[in-house]
């Protein structure tokens, strides 16, 4: 009995021991892992652009995109070009206001293309009725640096279902 109560502790100190060293391995856990200044600089784009959505600044939102850049969004066609993804942007930011949040997942980097994804949800209102719509997804955004070595958006994917 003595001996029972004395191993447990050392098992549970053990496992413990065993946890830290599983997760302070080079990246096997992210909240440790510091972030790359890449890695920085595609977080920063990613918060510039759920600003730039709140705040309906749609001139700095198309700046974050790439010229010949394709927007999916779920149950449509793709929105191909800078010229078509601004109208896009347009009739949202009219017609709504969006509080979106996002969680990053991962973000990876190599050579001169990078990705972010992660999971999002965003409470839509529409701006003539005031009905709220709450919708929850993935992200997956694909960014290419360009000659001056900023990041832009060049593929935008959005998954969607129902929040809950």
């Amino acid at each position: 009995m003595l001996r029972s109560r004395l191993a447990r502790p050392i098992r549970t100190k053990a496992l413990s021991i065993f946890a830290i060293c599983l997760l302070s391995w080079p990246g096997s856990c992210p909240v440790l892992r510091a972030q790359s200044p890449e890695e920085g600089q595609i977080s920063a784009l990613r918060s510039r652009w759920i600003q730039t959505l709140k705040a309906k600044q749609l001139d700095d939102a198309m700046a974050l995109y790439d010229a010949n850049a394709v927007f999916y969004s779920p149950g449509e066609p793709p929105t191909a070009g800078l010229p078509a993804i601004r109208a896009l942007f347009k009739t949202v930011m009219a017609s709504y206001d969006s509080d979106i949040n996002m969680q990053n997942t991962r973000i990876a980097i190599s050579g001169e293309l990078a990705y972010d994804s992660g999971d999002y949800q965003e409470v839509l209102t529409n701006r003539q009725t005031n009905a709220k719509l709450s919708i929850k997804g993935n992200y997956l955004a694909v960014l290419h640096r360009t000659a001056a070595g900023q990041w832009q958006i060049v593929q935008h994917m959005w998954t969607m279902r129902p929040a809950s």
